[in-house]
C-alpha cells in the first residue's frame, strides 16, 4: 500500500491561504500534527491531516452577510434553492441571471437551436453608412424611404477591419458604391467622379459579392432595411464589419414588410426590436437581451484605441466603465433598474467584444454571442450547450473574493457599474479568475510527451498549489467540475484533464475543480488562453449584481472592520 503523501510547511501554508509561521501557531496550539523530516529540521503535514484541519476550522466571514441567492452544502452549489448542476445542463444563462436578481423560481429551458443563415459565407454584401452631413456611423434607429441605412464600418476596432470600399443598400436605389478617398484624401477615379455626389453611382458587378447584391425592395419600418432578394446561402455579420443577408433566412411574419431585417438585427445587435418573429415562439426567446445600439457604437469606439496587447478581460474593464459614464441614470440603485443595468451590461459586455467569426443576423443567446468571440470554430448544438452551462455554473458562488468586493462597494452605494468594476479588478487574480489560463496551460502540457504524471512531477516541485485542482469549499471534488466535464464531448482535451485527474487524485487525494474543466473546454474548441477568464467574468457579472441588490437593502457602510496592528507603538 502507498504511503499517504506528505506536505512541507510552506505548501500546506500555500493550501491554507496563511504565513509559515500562522502554520507553526496552529501545530503549537494542536490543531495540526507535524513531523520532522529526515534531517529532523523541517515539518511535514499529512494530507488527510490538512484535510480534516479544513473542515473543521471556523471559516472566517464578515460578520452581517446574510445572503438567499447561493448556498453550497455537503458538496452540492444551489441557486435560490435549485441544484446549479441541473440548470446548468437544462436551462438557459439568461434564465438563471433572472432566477438570481429576482428570486423567479420558474427558469427557461436552454434552446441551442438557431434559425437558417448563420454559417460564414464567402460571399459578403457591406453595408455602411453614407458620409452625409449629420449622419452617425452608428445603427440606425429610423428610416425614410430614400435615406441611406447601414452598418457602420468606419468606428470598429482595427483587428474587425475597415473595407477600402463598401456596398452602400439605398432603401429607393438599390445597392450604390461609396465613393472612398484616396491617400491624398480625394475621391478615387475608380469609385467617384467629380460633379457626382458620394455613392450615386450604380454598383458595378465585381465577382461573387457583386453578383450576391440583388434589388432592395422598399423601406420596412424604422431602422429597418428589406433583405435582399438573392443573397446567398448565408446570414452573418463576418470580423470586417461585413452583412451578408440570407435568402434562406425564413421572412417574419405578414404583420411585417416580408423579409425585413433591423439593422441593429443585421449587426447581430437587436437593438431597437428584440426577437423576430421566428424566435418568438422559442423556449427563452422572451429573454434574449438586447443591445443598446447607441451604447454598442460607443463602446466599440472606446475599446477601438486599446493596444494589441490589450486582454480580452482588459477590454471588459474599459466596456463597464464606457457604459458606466454614458448612463445619466446610474445611481439608481432600486431593484428594477438594476436588472435593467444587468440586463443593458451583459448584453454589451459580450457584444463589444470583437468577434473572431461571422455573427449571425439574427438576436441570439449570450452563450453564442460569447462564442463568436472567442473561437473561430464554428457553434454546434453541443459546444454551445457545453459554454451556457459554464457560465451557468459559474454565474455565483456565494461570498467568493471578487463577490466580496462587489458587495463592499454596493454598501457604500455605489452604483451598479462600479460593482461590477469592483468584482472584475478582484476576479483579475491568478488565484480567482485568471486560475482557469494557468490550468489551460497545465493540460497542454500534460496532454503532450511529459504525460500526466511528470507534468504535476514538476510543478509540485515548485512548492505551489498546481492550477485546476483543489478548492477547500469542496474536499470530495467541485461539483461544478464534474457537471461541466458531463457537458464537454468525448474529445481529447476532455480526456487529457481526466488523465490528469485521476492522476492527481492517486498521488495526492485532490480532485479538480472548475479551472480545469474551463481549460478543456477552451482547449477543445479552439479558445484561447484567457477564454476560461472571460467566460468567468460575464457569467459572474449576474451574481454580482444579484448580491449588490441584496447589498442595496441592508444598511449603508456596514464593512468597516479595525485592523490589528502590529508594527512599532509609538512613545
Amino acid at each position: 500500500m502507498a504511503s499517504e503523501p506528505l506536505l512541507t510547511t510552506e505548501e500546506v501554508a500555500s493550501l491554507l491561504g496563511v504565513k509559515q509561521a500562522t502554520v507553526y501557531a496552529y501545530v503549537s496550539r494542536g490543531l495540526l500534527t507535524s513531523r520532522r523530516n529526515a534531517d529532523g529540521k523541517n515539518s511535514l503535514f499529512t494530507r488527510s491531516d490538512v484535510d480534516a484541519f479544513v473542515a473543521t476550522r471556523k471559516r472566517p466571514t464578515t460578520p452581517g452577510i446574510q445572503t438567499g441567492i447561493t448556498l453550497i452544502r455537503d458538496g452540492r452549489l444551489f441557486f435560490r434553492g435549485q441544484d446549479a448542476t441541473i440548470l446548468a445542463r437544462d436551462f438557459s444563462y439568461e434564465s438563471v441571471a433572472a432566477l438570481l436578481w429576482s428570486g423567479d423560481q420558474t427558469p427557461t429551458p436552454v434552446n441551442t437551436g438557431r434559425p437558417t443563415g448563420t454559417v460564414m459565407p464567402a460571399d459578403t454584401v457591406r453595408l455602411a453608412r453614407a458620409d452625409t452631413p449629420g449622419s452617425s456611423n452608428r445603427p440606425a434607429e429610423s428610416g425614410e424611404p430614400g435615406e441611406t441605412t447601414g452598418v457602420t464600418t468606419a468606428n470598429r476596432p482595427a483587428q474587425w477591419g475597415n473595407p477600402d470600399q463598401t456596398i452602400r443598400l439605398d432603401a429607393t436605389r438599390g445597392p450604390s458604391r461609396e465613393a472612398q478617398p484616396d491617400e491624398s484624401g480625394r475621391p478615387s477615379e475608380e469609385t467617384g467622379r467629380p460633379g457626382e455626389e458620394p455613392g450615386s453611382r450604380e454598383a458595378e458587378p465585381q465577382g461573387e459579392t457583386a453578383a450576391a447584391a440583388g434589388p432592395v425592395r422598399t423601406a420596412g419600418p424604422a431602422g429597418a432595411v428589406t433583405l435582399v432578394e438573392a443573397v446567398g446561402p448565408a446570414g452573418t455579420v463576418s470580423q470586417a464589419g461585413a452583412v451578408t443577408l440570407a435568402a434562406t433566412i425564413t421572412p417574419v411574419e405578414a404583420a411585417d414588410p416580408a423579409g425585413t431585417v433591423t439593422l441593429a438585427e443585421a449587426a447581430g445587435l437587436a437593438g431597437a426590436v428584440g426577437p423576430s418573429r421566428e424566435w418568438a415562439g422559442r423556449p427563452g426567446a422572451d429573454l434574449l437581451i438586447p443591445v443598446n445600439g447607441k451604447l454598442w457604437d460607443l463602446v466599440v469606439e472606446v475599446t477601438a484605441k486599446l493596444p494589441a496587447t490589450a486582454r480580452l478581460t482588459d477590454r471588459l474593464r474599459v466596456i463597464v466603465a464606457a457604459a458606466s459614464a454614458a448612463d445619466p441614470l446610474r445611481f439608481d440603485t432600486s431593484p428594477a433598474a438594476v436588472i435593467a443595468t444587468g440586463r443593458d451590461l451583459l448584453a454589451t459586455m459580450v457584444h463589444g467584444l470583437p468577434a473572431r467569426t461571422g455573427v449571425p443576423v439574427k438576436p441570439i443567446p449570450l452563450a453564442e454571442a460569447l462564442w463568436h468571440r472567442l473561437t473561430r470554430v464554428p457553434p454546434t448544438e453541443e459546444g454551445l450547450r457545453a459554454l451556457n452551462g459554464a457560465m451557468v455554473l459559474l454565474a455565483d458562488h456565494d461570498i467568493a473574493a471578487s463577490t466580496l468586493a462587489a458587495r463592499v462597494a454596493a454598501s457604500t452605494r455605489a452604483h451598479p457599474y462600479a460593482v461590477v468594476s469592483a468584482g472584475l479588478a478582484a476576479l483579475d487574480g491568478p488565484l480567482h479568475g485568471a486560475a482557469s489560463g494557468l490550468a489551460y496551460q497545465l493540460l497542454i502540457e500534460s496532454s503532450g510527451a511529459k504525460g500526466p504524471a511528470v507534468t504535476l512531477s514538476d510543478r509540485l516541485r515548485t512548492g505551489v498549489p498546481v492550477p485546476g485542482f483543489g478548492h477547500p469549499l469542496y474536499p470530495d471534488g467541485d461539483p461544478r467540475a464534474t457537471a461541466l466535464f458531463d457537458l464537454l464531448g468525448d474529445g481529447a482535451p476532455k480526456q487529457d484533464a481526466l488523465r490528469l485527474d485521476r492522476t492527481m487524485r492517486t498521488r495526492s487525494g485532490t480532485a479538480a475543480n472548475i479551472d480545469l474543466a474551463l481549460a478543456a473546454l477552451s482547449l477543445e474548441y479552439d479558445m484561447p488562453a484567457e477564454a476560461g477568464e472571460v467566460i468567468f467574468a460575464v457569467a459572474r457579472t449576474a451574481g454580482w449584481l444579484a448580491h449588490a441588490m441584496e447589498e442595496y437593502g441592508d444598511r449603508p457602510l456596514r464593512f468597516r472592520p479595525s485592523g490589528m496592528y502590529a508594527g512599532h507603538h509609538p512613545g
